[in-house]
C-alpha cells in the first residue's frame, strides 16, 4: 500500500443537491426573467421552453410556477393553469399574484365562489392594490353583490388605478351602486359592464 494516499475530493461547484434534485436558484431565476419579458410581449410560445427548463432547474422556483400557469392561462389550458397557481401558492407563501391568477381561472372555468375565495386571499395580502381589489369588486358584481363591501373595492380601484378602462368601470359602477337599495342583488352580471 505504500505510495498509494487519498486524496481529499475536489469540492465540485453544482447548486446543492437535496434527495434526487439538483437545484439552481441562479438560473431558475434567470430564464424565470427572460420568459417573464416575453409574456408581456405577449410571445408566450417563446416564453414556455424558458419556463419549463426553469422548473427543471428548479423545481422549487415559485414564481417560474406562478409564469407557467400565466401561460396555460392565455392559451386557455384552465386546469394545467389551475394546478400551476396551486403550485405558486404553496412554494410562495404570503405573495399575493398566484392567489389573483388563480381567481381568474376559476373565474373563467365558472367556478365563481373558488374564485372570489382566491380573489379575496390575494385582497387581504395587498388591500391597496387596484387590481386585486378590482377583480375581487367585478366578481362580487357579477354575483349581484351591490353592498357596502364591493363599494369601498371600487373605491380602492377609483383611487388607485391607473388603466382608464378600469376607472371608467369603477367610477360606473360607483354610481351605479349608490342608486340601487342597500344589499340589492337586482341586475346580475349583466348590468355592471358600462355601455
Amino acid at each position: 500500500m505504500g505510495g498509494c494516499h487519498q486524496q481529499k475530493p475536489e469540492v465540485a461547484k453544482r447548486p446543492p443537491v437535496y434527495g434526487n434534485v439538483i437545484r439552481d436558484s441562479t438560473a431558475a431565476r434567470a430564464d424565470t426573467e427572460k420568459a417573464y419579458g416575453l409574456i408581456h410581449e405577449g410571445k408566450f410560445g417563446d416564453a414556455e421552453p424558458l419556463v419549463r427548463r426553469a422548473i427543471e432547474e428548479d423545481p422549487t422556483y415559485g414564481p417560474a410556477h406562478n409564469n407557467l400557469g400565466i401561460i396555460y392561462y392565455h392559451n386557455e389550458r384552465l386546469y394545467e393553469a389551475a394546478w400551476e397557481f396551486q403550485n405558486a401558492i404553496k412554494l410562495m407563501p404570503g405573495q399575493p399574484q398566484p392567489h389573483n391568477n388563480l381567481g381568474l381561472v376559476l373565474e373563467s372555468a365558472l367556478r365563481l365562489q373558488e374564485a372570489e375565495k382566491a380573489y379575496q386571499e390575494a385582497h387581504d395580502v395587498e388591500p391597496s392594490n387596484p387590481e386585486y381589489a378590482g377583480n375581487l369588486a367585478r366578481l362580487r358584481l357579477r354575483l349581484g353583490e351591490h353592498d357596502e363591501r364591493t363599494r369601498k373595492l371600487l373605491e380602492i380601484v377609483v383611487m388607485g388605478d391607473t388603466r382608464p378602462d378600469w376607472l371608467d368601470w369603477a367610477r360606473f359602477n360607483l354610481a351605479r351602486l349608490q342608486t340601487l337599495p342597500q344589499e340589492s342583488t337586482i341586475g346580475g352580471g349583466a348590468a355592471t359592464q358600462p355601455k
